[in-house]
């Protein structure tokens, strides 16, 4: 009864466990490789991704820095000019009476670069008067003055009647504007 139970249940058993070994192994080891093959793959996904992510990350973060630098020199420049376009704006508004005069007494003025030996001098002007009677530096007010000295070509009397036609038309131009 030994031999029957091993030659029929035993036996076939056996064979039947060594046929699936036999093929099962070949697979469980294409799987092992396969796992392997997979973790490595894996694993230089994971770095690509990180080092993408940190120049994504880096990029963003100096395009951000350039950006805010720029607008900080754009607001300081706009500043600077808004400045320098306000000085101008109150100093022609202070020569503006001057030029008035000048002009009541038509006298010709003429602004020019200053030369030294035909070279320009920089930042340096000069105001010239056409038939100007003479010149001087006179210290006033805590500053040296230029002072021109020159005639003009119309009489008083017109001087004084070109004065009021332009105060007439200034208070006119003032009422008109409110």
């Amino acid at each position: 009864m030994d031999k029957g139970i091993r030659d029929e249940i035993i036996a076939p058993f056996i064979k039947n466990s060594q046929e699936l070994g036999e093929r099962v192994l070949p697979t469980l080891k294409e799987i092992q490789k396969a796992s392997t093959e997979a973790h490595t793959l894996w694993m230089k996904h994971i770095w690509k991704t990180a080092w993408a992510g940190t120049f994504l990350f880096t990029f963003t973060l100096f395009l951000l820095a350039t950006l805010g630098i720029y607008k900080m020199f754009d607001n300081y420049a706009e500043r600077k000019s808004a400045e320098k376009i306000a000085s101008v704006e109150r100093l022609m508004n202070y020569n503006q009476e001057a030029f008035r005069q000048l002009a009541i007494a038509q006298v010709p003025v003429k602004v020019t670069r200053t030369q030294n030996n035909g070279v320009m001098n920089p930042r340096s002007f000069a105001l010239v008067i056409e038939n100007a009677d003479a010149a001087e530096m006179r210290h006033a007010d805590g500053h040296d003055n230029g002072m021109i000295f020159f005639s003009s070509t119309s009489t008083e009397e017109m001087i004084q009647e070109i004065q009021e036609q332009i105060e007439k038309l200034s208070q006119k131009a003032k009422t008109g504007a409110k």
